[in-house]
């Protein structure tokens, strides 16, 4: 993780974690909505930077249609693990334009950005609290799709 996002986590750090989990929920759906943007808006123009965008947006979306919150489809992940996935995914941020070889292009500055900003909402989210009723706190029985040995 760059040093950028070590010093934002750190100077965020102390302040208290006020986002709750339907405004976690918010925050995830327009962090997908906007990379899913900003991939077809640079689709004509830097391929590399457009394919980026559309798996950043695209594992955002589905880290939050997963997660067992508010705005989670298919709760297959409870709340906390959602907030490591986030974390990942704000490290995956920032070096994918690196690993793609456009890390020198101002494309480039955009994934920086959007990683700062979901280090933010991670370091600014509770992902231990649960909010009665707004939060299931057990998993779907998936045991009857078990084969029997």
């Amino acid at each position: 993780m760059p040093i950028t996002q070590r010093i934002l986590g750190a100077a965020l750090g102390r302040l208290p974690k006020f986002i709750n989990p339907a405004q976690h929920a918010f925050i995830d759906y327009a962090t997908a909505a906007t990379f899913l943007a900003a991939g077809a808006a640079l689709w004509n123009h830097h391929r590399r930077a457009s394919v980026c965008a559309f798996l950043c947006g695209s594992a955002t979306a589905v880290n939050g249609i997963i997660t067992d919150y508010p705005g989670g489809l298919f709760p297959l992940i409870d709340y906390e693990t959602h907030g490591q996935v986030d974390a990942s995914l704000a490290g995956i941020t920032v070096a994918l334009p690196r690993l793609m070889g456009f890390g020198d292009d101002r494309q480039s500055r955009f994934f920086d950005l959007q990683a700062s900003l979901e280090t933010a909402a991670a370091v600014l989210t509770d992902y231990r609290r649960e909010q009665s009723g707004s939060i299931r706190t057990k998993l779907p029985d998936f045991s009857h799709m078990r084969r029997a040995a």
